[in-house]
């Protein structure tokens, strides 16, 4: 059996740069706690959950995009139709969320 050295090279790079932009959202993350404590007047446990909560939520965010990727593989859909699928998937979780919380008059 022959090793495949170039592909586990690659799959080291894809990881490395994977961790590489989370650490830093982190970092983006970590700059804005200032504003945040300020403006909603948050103590460091709040501001900790918050920020907690943020990168726990694009943990979720991508492992379900990741599911769902996975299903596309493995039922060979074309990958124009994997990305046209991941997009709307992302567009109707945002209109939802805006819906959601949309702001009431009065």
């Amino acid at each position: 059996m022959k090793s495949n050295g170039f592909y586990i090279l690659q799959i080291s790079l894809v990881a490395a740069l994977g961790g590489f932009l989370f650490g830093f959202d982190t970092a983006v993350i970590s700059g804005t706690t200032e504003k945040l404590k300020d403006l909603f007047a948050l103590s460091d446990g709040g501001l900790g959950f918050t920020v907690a909560s943020a990168l726990i939520g694009t943990i979720i965010g991508v492992l379900m995009i990741g599911v769902i990727n996975n299903g596309m593989n493995l039922l060979n859909v074309p990958p124009f139709w994997q990305n046209f699928i991941k997009g709307a998937v992302i567009f109707i979780a945002v209109m939802i969320d805006s819906l959601k919380n949309r702001p009431t008059e009065g």
